[in-house]
């Protein structure tokens, strides 16, 4: 499943603390991290996961020391007005 992750930034955050921050996080075979949105000016960011489940993912997160305000399921994605798939599975060792 795909999910998504919002979270506060640290006052001190800079694009270089974000790429070391992301650099040092483990590779996992079951947790995979997409894609990240960041605004610096609101000190939030979005991350996209993909994970088995929600409790491996927050297991992840809480190990890895990145704190979150929300994580949602992914239940749908949609591409310039289509469906682009519903909520498949992970597929532990995937790329």
């Amino acid at each position: 499943m795909k999910y998504v992750i919002e979270h506060p930034l640290e006052v001190s955050c800079t694009p270089e603390s974000l790429h070391r921050q992301e650099a040092r996080l483990p590779k996992d075979p079951q947790v995979r991290l997409y894609h990240t949105f960041v605004s610096l000016t609101h000190r939030r960011a979005i991350r996209l996961f993909e994970a088995p489940d929600r409790v491996r993912l927050i297991n992840y997160l809480d190990a890895n020391d990145l704190p979150y305000d929300r994580v949602w399921t992914i239940e749908l994605e949609m591409e310039d007005a289509r469906v682009v798939t519903a909520g498949e599975p992970a597929v532990a060792g995937a790329p």
